[in-house]
């Protein structure tokens, strides 16, 4: 099972890419097995340990990725520990330099929701060619629209496109004032658990449902984002997982959200990377669109697959959701040499020579 602690503070690191859970054990206390004990949950006891939580707090500030004395307790929290104290120097020192909460919960949250990792879906070149795959996209769109929930998967090798094609879709229901939001998963050691869900309910387009949650299920999505209970001290703590049938209230927390999202309009969420998915983060996903077929709710995802194995979880996943009827797989190929020409014109802002665009074909 996953840990508070660790999960957020994975979540941190990754909002620069580049730093890592070893770069910050080298860093701060040359001892990578203490920071290893601490994500995995294991309390460590005597004076030391809060001043590791404290020093991985200024260290994550230093880097750019925390600036709310709120983030910072989150983390003290989630580690077992009370908030920063004025009264200790060290302490002291970080909480000026860190910025100060808000006093209305509410506007609380709005600044936290905001510190988190934001996607810009705008794209500094036309889609070029994917004329049938986009129209299949779209026509899933119109039908998630309608009431029928489904997943959507752009498979291929990488740089071909993927991203761009669902992002494409993302920007479509942006001007649609539809629900949109996006996540990526990320190539770690054993693979972190529930980030992409994290990310998505942290993106502005979601955050304010959650906020609106019955405080019960607000509570167990504490476990996913600790800092619900910085902004409400009153929600009621989740309990330690010991028992995986104890997933089933997270669960039922994650489809409150979707749930409550759709009903105001339909929502697009896009997962990049799926190669790299959590096998927790599939399951939750195959929970929501089996329990709620008729979610306005179109789930777009992309994923290399030459790098997925025939023992990788996607396929048991891919599987469940040929069975309910929602998935539909999309496979996109190398551009032809025609589109090849207009996608290098759009991005050189100049018409190519013919031999420079055969060249140009023949490399790619």
């Amino acid at each position: 099972m996953s840990h508070l602690f660790g999960d957020l503070l994975t979540q941190h690191l990754h909002r620069k890419h580049g730093l890592s859970q070893s770069q910050l054990a080298a860093g701060i206390v040359q001892e990578p097995a203490v920071i290893s004990k601490m994500c995995q949950g294991q309390r460590l006891n005597g004076p030391q340990a809060r001043a590791r939580v404290v020093a991985i707090i200024g260290w994550l500030r230093q880097h750019g990725v925390l600036e709310t004395t709120s983030e910072a307790n989150a983390l003290l929290d989630a580690a077992g520990m009370s908030s920063l104290n004025q009264a200790e120097p060290a302490e002291a020192a970080l909480l000026r330099h860190l910025v100060a909460p808000h006093s209305n919960l509410a506007s609380a949250a709005i600044r936290l929701q905001s510190a988190q990792t934001s996607f810009q879906t705008a794209s500094e070149y036309r889609l070029v060619g994917r004329q049938v795959e986009w129209h299949t996209l779209h026509s899933l769109w119109t039908k998630a629209q309608q009431g029928e929930a489904h997943f959507a998967c752009i498979s291929g090798e990488a740089g071909i496109g993927k991203t761009r094609l669902a992002e494409e879709l993302l920007g479509d229901a942006q001007r649609q004032g539809c629900l949109a939001a996006q996540a990526r998963a990320y190539s770690l050691e054993g693979r972190l658990a529930y980030a992409p869900i994290a990310d998505w309910l942290r993106s502005g387009s979601l955050a304010s449902v959650v906020g609106k949650l019955n405080a019960v299920w607000r509570g167990e999505l504490a476990r996913l984002l600790p800092e619900l209970l910085i902004v409400d001290p009153t929600l009621p703590r989740p309990q330690l997982m010991t028992e995986r049938w104890q997933l089933k209230n997270m669960f039922e927390a994650l489809l409150h959200v979707f749930s409550a999202a759709a009903s105001a309009g339909p929502v697009l969420l896009v997962l990049d990377d799926l190669q790299w998915c959590d096998p927790e983060t599939l399951d939750l996903l195959q929970y929501v669109l089996n329990e709620a077929p008729q979610l306005r709710l179109l789930i777009a995802g992309t994923v290399r697959d030459t790098e997925v194995d025939g023992d990788h979880p996607l396929h048991k996943f891919w599987r469940n959701l040929l069975r309910s009827g929602q998935l539909t797989q999309l496979s996109l190929n190398p551009l032809n040499l025609a589109d090849t020409t207009r996608l290098a014109a759009e991005v050189a802002r100049r018409p190519l020579d013919e031999s420079v665009a055969n060249s140009l074909f023949d490399d790619c």
